[in-house]
Formats: structure tokens, C-alpha cells, sequence
């Protein structure tokens, strides 16, 4: 078996040092948050009563409800790796210029209509956010001030993506994906995706700490669903760029002459 088969058949250990250890910290934030959020007091009654005498089926529902705290607080994380490049192309004053080497022909032109998407996730985020601090500001203004943030950050990224046509994001998955094709790069990769899967580990954790104080603002369901909303809203929005690199793929003479090559 090869080393890169061998890293491809660890997969499972990325998942595990990713969500283990913040499953735990969801799990004991819910516990704690669960009496003042009203919609968690009915799930969690039995818990909160006694939890001295809690069976099983407490315990697995605990242990759930901290594995989906987990998974939902960690979707900014989705946002900021899908778009890692353009953090570092905020920063950069030069224009994106469009690339006049074949092998990197980007197979998706944009028209002015397509401000409309993100125009209406900005303005759908301000909205739900708008009504957050108006109603509860008085309850956690520093958790709805932390919530902001991060959902703010995420839109900062999107709109600067939608500026250059997301040129920048479509020439670095396409190189990385050159320079991951080389045997030699093997055990670099190895090493920066154990560096990243550690840190993703320690990102989730703060980003669940982070999410904790805006959830006491909830007072029902609707405002429950609305805070998970705009706090998924971003990383849902990656759909939209997982499509396009999967476009930009299919049009790639790189790709079109594989293809060829495979039929005949």
C-alpha cells in the first residue's frame, strides 16, 4: 500500500480529531445553556431535574444534541476554508487579472445579474440580524455582538469573491490541485493537514463558545431557528462555489483531454 492510500484510508481520523473533543464541549455547553434557553428545557427536563439519575436515553440525547451543537457552530469553518485564499487576497491592492494560459481557461463567465445572489444573502443576514438586536439586545449584547462578528467576516469573504468573479479561488484550487499531483508533495500535504485538522479541533471550540451567549437570546423556537439560520446562511452559501469549481473542472483541457483519452 502506498503512502498516499494510506492517507486516503485515514480519512476517518481528520472527522474524529475534528468533532471528538468539541462534541464534548457542545454537549457540556448545552447542559449549561439548556435552563435559559427555553426551547431546550423541554428536551433537556429530565436532565436538569436530576441529573444524578439520568439513564441512557438522557445520556443519548445529551451526547447528540452536543454533536449537532458541534457540527452547526463549526459551519463558519466551512466558509473560511473554502475561501482560505481570499483572506490573503483581501490584502492584495493588485486587480485579478484573467488568465491567458490554456491550461488555466476558467469555464464560468459572470454577468451583472449575478450581484443578485449575494445581494440577497447580505441583505437576508442584516434582516435577521436587525431583528435579533432589537428584540433581546438586552439579554446578550455580547454574544449578539460576537455572532455578528463571525457572520460578518463570511459575508466580507463572499463579496470579495463576487468582486474578482471568484478568479482568485478558481487559479488556487487549480494549482493546489497541480502541485498535490506530485509525488514529492506527499509528505508536505501530509504535514500541513495534520496542522490544519488540530486547529480546526481548537476553531470549532471557540466557535462554539462564540455561539453559546447569542443562543440565550432565544426565547422560542422561531428565534431559535432564526439565530441557526443566519449562522448557517454562509457555509450553505459554499454550495454555490463547490458548483462552480466543479464547472471550472469539467471545462478544463486538462480535464477534456483526460476524458478522450479514457474513451478511446
Amino acid at each position: 500500500m502506498t503512502d498516499k492510500e494510506k492517507s486516503s484510508g485515514r480519512w476517518w481520523e481528520y472527522y474524529f480529531i475534528r468533532y471528538s473533543f468539541g462534541t464534548v464541549i457542545g454537549a457540556a455547553l448545552i447542559f449549561l445553556l439548556a435552563d435559559s434557553i427555553e426551547p431546550l428545557k423541554k428536551l433537556m427536563s429530565t436532565v436538569l431535574a436530576d441529573p444524578k439519575n439520568v439513564g441512557t436515553k438522557d445520556l443519548t440525547i445529551l451526547a447528540a444534541s452536543g454533536f449537532v451543537y458541534c457540527y452547526v457552530a463549526s459551519a463558519p469553518m466551512l466558509a473560511l476554508h473554502a475561501m482560505r485564499i481570499q483572506l490573503f487576497a483581501i490584502l492584495d491592492t493588485k486587480p485579478a487579472q484573467r488568465s491567458h494560459n490554456t491550461d488555466e481557461l476558467l469555464g464560468v463567465e459572470f454577468s451583472w445579474i449575478f450581484a443578485i445572489l449575494p445581494a440577497t444573502l447580505v441583505l437576508a443576514l442584516l434582516a435577521g440580524l436587525s431583528y435579533l438586536f432589537s428584540q433581546n439586545w438586552h439579554r446578550s449584547l455580547l454574544g449578539l455582538i460576537s455572532f455578528s462578528l463571525v457572520v460578518f467576516c463570511q459575508m466580507t469573504l463572499i463579496l470579495s469573491a463576487h468582486r474578482d468573479d471568484f478568479i482568485k479561488i478558481r487559479r488556487f484550487y487549480r494549482r493546489l490541485t497541480n502541485a498535490r499531483s506530485s509525488e514529492k508533495s506527499e509528505e508536505y500535504v501530509e504535514s500541513y493537514r495534520h496542522m490544519r485538522e488540530h486547529s480546526n479541533a481548537y476553531s470549532i471550540i471557540i466557535l462554539e463558545l462564540l455561539l453559546a451567549p447569542s443562543l440565550i437570546v432565544a426565547q422560542n423556537l422561531l428565534e431559535l431557528g432564526l439565530i441557526t439560520a443566519i449562522w448557517l446562511l454562509p457555509a450553505g452559501y459554499c454550495w454555490l462555489l463547490g458548483t462552480l469549481l466543479e464547472i471550472d473542472f469539467a471545462y478544463s483541457p486538462k480535464f477534456q483531454a483526460l476524458s478522450k483519452s479514457s474513451q478511446e
